[in-house]
């Protein structure tokens, strides 16, 4: 208990944490008793939510898992001074990003809800339709788990390329910029071949830019 109270602290997100390295000692042990050794095995305050949130992605397939990396973008989003904030889109808003049917959508929820998980909202067994407002359980999970942080970071730079393509298409197109030269063109096509962006993902950065960022790099090709 002193080392629960010690290294819970004053820090962010302390109850959740507590919540989270509490009910993962509790299945690491024998049900009958806490140890410091199940605890440490759960991963501790530090880590204890984080490690529950990769189990859950584990357990999915490899569709559902980068599905659910849609899915988690798509619930926050990101101040210019990096401030990350919970956001709350429309079932319909991933399928269209992601380009997956609601049936998808709603397999990767349940993964984060099982096993006495409660990540995502609205709860099981609750239906969840196109017209679903998505939401998650608490912003801590935002701001602890290290996954999703790291695909936050590349997001980030995977929008800035995008916007900086889309005002290069823009500004040739009215005649103000050249075609991209084959550094630059290598660079994009290595950038759009990876992140595949639909232009559902596109609106949230630049509207209506996908398919003109797409024309551009074939003109330069």
């Amino acid at each position: 208990v002193n080392t629960l109270i010690n290294e819970a602290g004053d820090r962010a997100d302390q109850l959740p944490l507590l919540q989270h390295a509490l009910m993962r000692t509790w299945k690491k042990s024998d049900r009958k008793l806490l140890t410091e050794a199940n605890y440490t095995t759960a991963g501790r305050i530090e880590k204890s939510l984080s490690n529950d949130a990769d189990d859950a992605r584990k357990q999915l397939n490899h569709e559902l898992r980068g599905l659910a990396r849609h899915l988690f973008l798509l619930l926050c989003d990101v101040s210019p001074e990096g401030q990350i904030t919970r956001r709350r889109p429309l079932v319909q808003e991933v399928m269209d990003v992601a380009q997956v049917d609601c049936s998808m959508v709603e397999r990767a929820i349940r993964g984060f809800q099982a096993e006495d998980r409660n990540f995502l909202l609205p709860p099981s067994p609750e239906p969840i339709t196109p017209a679903t407002v998505l939401d998650i359980s608490h912003e801590s999970l935002l701001r602890q788990w290290q996954r999703l942080k790291d695909w936050l970071n590349d997001e980030r730079e995977s929008a800035a390329e995008y916007m900086q393509l889309a005002i290069v298409a823009r500004r040739h197109a009215d005649g103000r910029a050249d075609l991209l030269s084959k550094r630059d063109l290598e660079t994009a096509n290595q950038w759009f071949d990876q992140a595949q962006p639909t232009a559902a993902w596109g609106d949230r950065y630049a509207a209506g830019q996908v398919e003109k960022v797409s024309a551009f790099l074939t003109a330069s090709r």
